[in-house]
């Protein structure tokens, strides 16, 4: 008999195309989604080896960022959860009053686009795991945090042991 109509292989191809190009479109914003929760987690990791044991190790991890401005969110034998938010830089808060004084749209914007997007909670992940010899400390921490996370790794005892600490 032969072969379809050429509008009915056009249609069909429009169709594939446009299916295609749905497909496309949701896994982009699937990415994008996934990116946005990613740059909300922790950025760096900090490994450590204490002659300390897993308990005392935790309870000095909640003293230490609490008197941080973090908030204990869980706490089992071997890992500790924080959250804590970024403190404002002062300029970005002045210019956020500055822009609320000369007009009331220019502090609007810079309230939204700005000092929101910086008052997110972020986390910071404390886990111990007992070795031989000590303990194993790793801290996830945001970039911000990196000060505070220091100064706990530098008040933990340091493990004699032979063996590296695990990357």
């Amino acid at each position: 008999m032969g072969t379809a109509p050429w509008w009915h292989t056009s249609v069909e191809f429009v169709t594939r195309t446009t299916r295609a190009e749905s497909r496309s479109d949701s896994d982009i914003k699937r990415e994008k989604r996934n990116k946005r929760k990613e740059s909300n987690m922790a950025d760096k990791v900090m490994n450590s080896r204490t002659s300390l044991g897993s308990d005392e190790v935790i309870s000095q991890a909640v003293q230490a960022f609490t008197a941080g401005k973090f908030r204990t969110s869980s706490q089992s034998g071997r890992i500790a959860t924080f959250d804590g938010m970024p403190p404002i830089p002062w300029f970005m808060l002045l210019l956020t009053i500055l822009g609320f004084l000369f007009c009331v749209i220019p502090g609007i914007i810079m309230y939204f686009l700005v000092i929101r997007k910086m008052r997110r909670f972020h986390s910071l992940v404390v886990t111990v795991s007992p070795v031989p010899g000590g303990t194993d400390v790793s801290v996830k921490y945001p970039d911000w945090a990196g000060n505070t996370v220091q100064r706990f790794m530098n008040s933990l005892p340091k493990a004699q042991a032979d063996l590296p600490p695990r990357l």
